[in-house]
């Protein structure tokens, strides 16, 4: 019978699916699930099977309750890990999501499965699979050293309301990394003398040339290998050069604002009963302007001067707009 050829593969399965640590079968437990799926099976015959997966190496333990899988390709754990890395990836929708987790389900049991849906990890996800195709596309360009061109988005207001509009780029890529919490395309645009930074969320209606890409040696200080997380490293510490010391006045109120956006070692100094001086290091740019006119007067910049003018005129501005 096919059925009685492949009962040992049967038993793998359940092993698979309904076994581990917690939840163990017994020899007749194991032949009436055989039986579900329509194989008939005898004690002897299930301890022979059991026998034979010993021998192909599947980790079968033996305990006074019963039986169960213990080693698998991935721990619980791992694959939880797995789990939230999907859904927090905004390039996936969520029907491409729930499918994906329930493939990752059959790498556990199914009580440990039960694991993957109580993380609370999540992100916006797109409404199409065209950032997936994309990212397909340009991991394929990577690989084979090819250039690629596409539509680089962005934002555009116009009689008719808001759309999405975008020019179109010619690009040697070379690396796919993660900048300031986003999804970078790292490459050299044709007609620029350095390298790029294209945001995968603004990439659309990308094509694949079979143009041989430009070597990154020839725009960048890598030579044999492109390595991304040393640029990555050095974005970051150049990012974090143009970082200055701000004191900040703080009532006591706003002060968990404070150490929420900078980190909870931020060197706050008692000021009076109702205030605090927080000392941060940040960049003084439009966003931290912003920030600070959103929290005033809760906090305020004492300096240094030049930042404190740009907030006062943020705020002014904005009074003038609603007087």
């Amino acid at each position: 019978m096919p059925g009685a050829k492949l009962k040992p593969l049967h038993l793998l399965d359940i092993f698979r699916e309904q076994t581990d640590a917690e939840h163990r079968l017994s020899v007749p437990e194991l032949a009436e699930a055989l039986a579900r799926r329509g194989i008939a099976a005898e004690r002897k015959g299930v301890y022979r099977d059991i026998d034979a997966l010993l021998c192909y190496g599947a980790d079968i333990i033996k305990t006074p309750t019963g039986y169960y899988l213990n080693k698998r390709a991935f721990l619980p754990a791992e694959v939880c890990l797995l789990a939230d890395a999907l859904r927090a990836a905004p390039f996936l929708t969520d029907a491409r999501t729930a499918a994906l987790l329930a493939r990752l389900s059959g790498l556990v049991s199914q009580y440990q499965a039960e694991l993957l849906h109580a993380g609370n990890m999540g992100s916006i996800k797109c409404q199409d699979d065209e950032l997936l195709r994309a990212l397909e596309a340009i991991r394929s360009a990577i690989a084979l050293r090819r250039q690629l061109s596409f539509l680089y988005c962005g934002w555009e207001v116009n009689r008719q309301g808001a759309r999405q509009d975008g020019q179109r780029y010619k690009v040697s890529p070379y690396a796919l990394i993660v900048l300031e919490g986003n999804c970078c395309l790292v490459g050299h645009a044709e007609g620029e003398s350095a390298l790029s930074h294209f945001q995968l969320s603004g990439i659309r209606s990308v094509r694949q040339d079979m143009t041989p890409w430009r070597h990154f040696g020839e725009v960048s200080e890598y030579a044999a290998r492109f390595d991304a997380v040393d640029y990555a490293r050095k974005y970051h510490a150049l990012q974090a050069g143009a970082r200055t010391s701000i004191r900040l006045l703080c009532e006591k109120a706003c002060a968990d604002a404070v150490l929420t956006r900078f980190g909870s070692d931020t060197p706050v100094q008692r000021q009076d009963d109702a205030h605090c001086i927080a000392t941060v290091r940040a960049t003084p740019d439009q966003n931290f302007v912003l920030w600070a006119a959103r929290h005033a007067p809760g906090i305020q910049v004492l300096s240094p001067p030049a930042l404190r003018e740009q907030v006062r005129a943020q705020l002014t501005a904005a009074l003038q707009v609603y007087s």
